[in-house]
């Protein structure tokens, strides 16, 4: 007898931490393959594709690493040489109800996935994994702060633009350090958080005077805030250290012009901690492709057994549709004969009604022209 068919599991490009999550997916009951990186490097029990097409083509499961793919098809691989672009005719090849697992997911995928009606699942804002690797973010953007200036921390004015997981744990940590930070948030509560944690707070009308007092800005809203009339105020010693997922917060050409060094800094997790963040994901990922696995056995346990059921139900369903017509019919004919009945007696009774009216104004005639003859008659009297 042959045995059951090992579902597929491809892991296209990455970095370090994705060489952890593939210990945790070959442990699985899985046939494990991954494109786009070191072939040396790989785990025991994972194959190695020199080219994706077929192994996209025939996986359930499609692993893309954290910061993802770009608009034009660009793959997050550095641990490769060179660039690496998956097209749009290779992912078309990827079979419907396939799991996709991507950090943050380009708006081209994101369509793909709505076209080939993918099971597209974004992990990077999961409470599992984005809020454990807040530690690894916030670590990584205090060393980039040490490195890219000539001050310290201590004694640095530092605004945080967002107190959201990273930004309450960066701002925590900063001040550690004894950097005065100042927290802008749009939200009202988290910001009123951020003034109970016993931090300076700021609103955004006042952004561009914050910043200009400002040594290092840290973003982490992914949208344009940073724009080339806030930079402009901004001095040339200070530093933006953008956190946001690509593209960023930040008018970066803006930044340039005015001579501020500013730098995008996503994926701070697979540099700074690539084990920490690996092995989480390794915790995490397998527990999701597990249900996923469970819930597709399960549509296909109840697409074996539709047919029959499906045929009993539509005879019911038609025994029931076809009485529930009947009884339709019925209630109309019995609506008719009703409003037949009631419009004869309306009739009836209309036709009382002017016969009543005619005869009154008849017995009214007569009485007036008898009045007339008698005061006829009195007036010959009189005479």
């Amino acid at each position: 007898m042959r045995g059951k068919k090992k579902k597929r599991i491809l892991m296209v490009g990455g970095d370090q931490r994705d060489l952890y999550l593939l210990k945790s997916l070959a442990e699985m009951d899985a046939a494990v393959s991954a494109f786009a990186l070191p072939k040396t490097s790989l785990p025991a029990g994972v194959s190695y594709c020199l080219k994706p097409e077929k192994a996209m083509a025939q996986a359930d499961v499609v692993i893309l690493p954290m910061p993802g793919i770009s608009a034009d098809g660009k793959l997050y691989a550095p641990l490769v040489q060179g660039d690496v672009y998956l097209t749009k005719e290779q992912w078309q090849s990827v079979k419907e109800e396939t799991l996709i697992l991507v950090g943050v997911a380009a708006d081209m995928l994101k369509i793909l996935a709505a076209e080939k009606r993918w099971e597209l699942v974004e992990t990077a804002e999961l409470d599992e994994i984005a809020v454990p690797n807040a530690i690894p973010t916030a670590e990584g953007a205090i060393k980039i702060a040490v490195e890219e200036t000539p001050f310290t921390i201590d004694g640095a004015e530092v605004v945080i633009l967002g107190y959201g997981r990273v930004g309450e744990v960066l701002a925590k940590k900063i001040k550690a350090l004894n950097g005065n930070v100042t927290v802008v948030n749009r939200g009202k509560k988290r910001l009123e958080q951020a003034k109970t944690d016993g931090f300076q707070v700021g609103v955004w009308r006042n952004l561009g005077e914050l910043v200009a007092k400002s040594d290092i800005v840290y973003n982490t809203i992914p949208s344009l805030v940073l724009t080339g009339s806030v930079i402009a105020k901004m001095k040339s010693s200070a530093c933006i250290i953008d956190l946001a997922s690509k593209p960023g917060g930040t008018d970066f050409a803006a930044a340039e012009k005015q001579g501020v060094k500013a730098s995008l800094a996503p994926g701070l997790p697979g540099k700074v901690a690539p084990q920490f963040a690996g092995e989480l994901l390794g915790k995490v990922y397998p527990e999701i492709i597990a249900q996923f696995f469970e819930e597709q056995a399960n549509r296909e346990k109840t697409q074996k057994t539709m047919p029959r059921k499906m045929e009993k139900k539509s005879s019911l369903e038609q025994a029931e549709e076809l009485t529930e017509e009947h009884k339709v019919r019925i209630r109309k004919k019995a609506v008719a004969a009703a409003t037949t009945k009631i419009n004869g007696k309306v009739r009836k009774a209309q036709k009382k009604v002017e016969f009543f009216e005619q005869s009154g104004e008849e017995i009214k005639k007569t009485a007036n022209k008898g009045k007339k003859k008698q005061q006829t008659k009195l007036r010959n009297q009189g005479e």
